[in-house]
């Protein structure tokens, strides 16, 4: 039985934190598409960084092997949840 060859990386060489035209032509998507799924919250790794949208290529990677979003950890009692420690010590007003 012949082997198969591994599929080529589509984010090879790419930058951990690309355009949203880098992101969307990985996809096979116009830039214009882009900025409607990622306007409306769809597009797997898009962060808006004032005006510019970036996506980040590990959350792009994982949709593309079509993979399940790591969970965060629930808080132990030898890890605190650093939230309710910042509102306490919050003492601006």
């Amino acid at each position: 039985m012949p082997r198969r060859r591994p599929e080529p990386d589509p984010l090879a060489g790419m930058p951990i934190l690309m355009s949203l035209d880098q992101g969307s032509a990985v996809l096979g998507w116009s830039s214009a598409k882009g900025y409607r799924v990622a306007s409306a919250g769809d597009f797997p790794g898009a962060v808006r960084l004032g005006r510019r949208w970036y996506v980040r290529r590990e959350k792009l990677r994982r949709f593309l092997a079509d993979e399940p979003e790591p969970q965060p950890a629930e808080p132990t009692a030898a890890a605190p949840d650093l939230r309710v420690v910042r509102a306490v010590g919050d003492r601006r007003g």
